[in-house]
């Protein structure tokens, strides 16, 4: 499981950008931090915060994800809001993930790429 807690989002007329930070968890266990980068073009502007959690269902899609290969994105979305009351579900075979609004104002329609990386955490052994 990855859970970005600090992920933020904003455009100026044309393209955007969007970094997020977090912990991977393995079980009850933390197993190391991950980073996602994402890059958008098209018509949107203004900006929103969220934090997303996703669930991954086998140790391939984990690999695949944080891989170092951007993953393709298109989405279209208008935000106005002050607290995060709206969730987003999206799922695929190995993967769920969520996504809880903090706040922002945003009209996005976009293509973009995102970016993942993971970094182990330190043995303390």
């Amino acid at each position: 499981m990855l859970y970005w807690t600090h992920y933020t989002k904003s455009y100026l007329i044309g393209i955007g950008g969007a970094y997020g930070h977090g912990l991977v968890y393995q079980g009850n266990n933390i197993m190391g931090r991950s980073r996602v980068f994402q890059i958008s073009f098209g018509i949107n502007v203004g900006g929103e915060g969220y934090r997303q959690i996703l669930f991954i269902k086998s140790e391939e899609a984990f690999e695949n994800l944080v891989s170092g290969f951007p993953e393709f994105t298109g989405q279209a979305k208008a935000t106005l809001a002050t607290i995060g009351a709206s969730g987003t579900p999206s799922f695929n075979e190995d993967v769920a993930l969520f996504t809880q609004l903090k706040g922002g104002l945003l009209l996005e329609a976009s293509v973009g790429a995102h970016h993942y990386s993971f970094k182990a955490m330190e043995s303390t052994d």
